[in-house]
């Protein structure tokens, strides 16, 4: 929801409604969340059921519009149409967590003015289509923190509160503890070995010298990643590499600090963030379509001259972060160079 409120601040409303982990069935606005009503989640349940992952529902639904049927609609329902509803799987339950977006009849999306008086179906289904897939990668990924965040939770209170334990209780669970660690590790070290496309072994030494820390997930993911980088320009061309606790050495390892974010970085989060405008205007991902949609916007060689001057620690965030700027990867042409001259090398 919050994604949705920084992307679309002309929504008229937005609301959530999720099952939590306790499986009560709550509806949020942001600053309420309230347990739903038994009448109430039988109504929302319909949509929870729903295989349909986006769906545009009349202003005012939730008073008698609850049946979730795909009829043809005239022009002129089809116009007050224009609650969008988003379903993602839920983590807690075999059915859909929900989010309702009320937008007004004029709204302007990514630079583009849209009219409910005017807009067609099919331009509403591109309109949803894209949202949802916008919207899905953070919801997943929160998700999987909250998963992570809460087993990790679990072993940290546990550990914290050793007046209750007796001292082998207490090594079992700092046991645990060094196995929840190294699966951590295991999924970041998974990860970098497709990347860098090596094999990646860890010695003991490196799960114990982190398991002492006691690091948040995210942190932790972190710092193992930057082991693994650094690692791996120590041993370039090598064709595997063991991770070593001297490869924390120099690894800022008592600080949750965000790292302060470098050129590369602001010049690949601002061009995939133009490349998305680009595509919900329904324009081809192009140098001169980037460049246009950047605030301020920018000539086309500018962006070449700019990929050329940080191409290091751009090739190096590509490879680090080989899920990210999918967008630009794919369609921006200097990206592509950029990437070719790294393949031959």
């Amino acid at each position: 929801m919050n994604k949705a409120k920084e992307i679309l601040p002309m929504a008229i409303s937005i609301k959530g409604v999720y099952v939590n982990d306790t499986k009560s069935m709550l509806i949020s606005d942001f600053t309420n969340d309230v347990v739903l009503e038994e009448s109430d989640k039988v109504k929302f349940q319909n949509y929870r059921k729903s295989k349909s992952n986006t769906r545009w529902l009349p202003v005012g639904f939730e008073e008698n519009h609850f049946k979730p049927e795909l009829t043809q609609l005239d022009l002129a329902s089809e116009r007050e149409n224009r609650t969008l509803c988003l379903a993602f799987n839920s983590a807690h339950d075999n059915f859909k967590d929900l989010v309702f977006i009320e937008f007004p009849h004029k709204f302007n999306l990514y630079n583009h003015t849209n009219d409910f008086a005017s807009i067609s179906a099919s331009e509403k289904d591109i309109i949803s289509t894209l949202l949802y897939q916008s919207f899905l990668f953070d919801y997943n990924r929160v998700v999987e923190e909250a998963k992570s965040l809460k087993q990790f939770s679990q072993v940290q209170n546990a550990l914290r509160d050793k007046s209750k334990h007796a001292a082998i209780e207490i090594e079992e669970l700092k046991s645990l503890q060094r196995d929840f660690i190294a699966q951590l590790i295991s999924t970041v070290v998974a990860e970098k070995s497709r990347a860098f496309q090596l094999a990646i072994a860890v010695e003991n030494d490196f799960v114990e010298h982190l398991s002492e820390l006691k690091l948040s997930s995210e942190r932790l993911n972190h710092v193992v990643s930057e082991a693994i980088d650094v690692a791996y320009n120590l041993n370039f061309g090598s064709s595997s590499l063991t991770l070593e606790s001297i490869y924390l050495a120099n690894i800022n390892l008592n600080t949750q600090e965000e790292l302060v974010k470098d050129r590369a970085l602001e010049i690949l989060d601002s061009y995939e963030e133009s490349a998305k405008k680009c595509l919900m205007a329904g324009l081809k991902i192009t140098g001169k379509n980037v460049a246009a949609h950047l605030e301020p916007a920018v000539s086309p060689p500018a962006i070449t001259d700019a990929v050329k001057k940080n191409a290091n620690r751009i090739t190096y965030y590509l490879d680090k972060y080989p899920n990210k700027w999918k967008h630009i990867r794919a369609g921006l042409k200097p990206l592509q160079n950029l990437q070719l001259t790294r393949k031959a090398s």
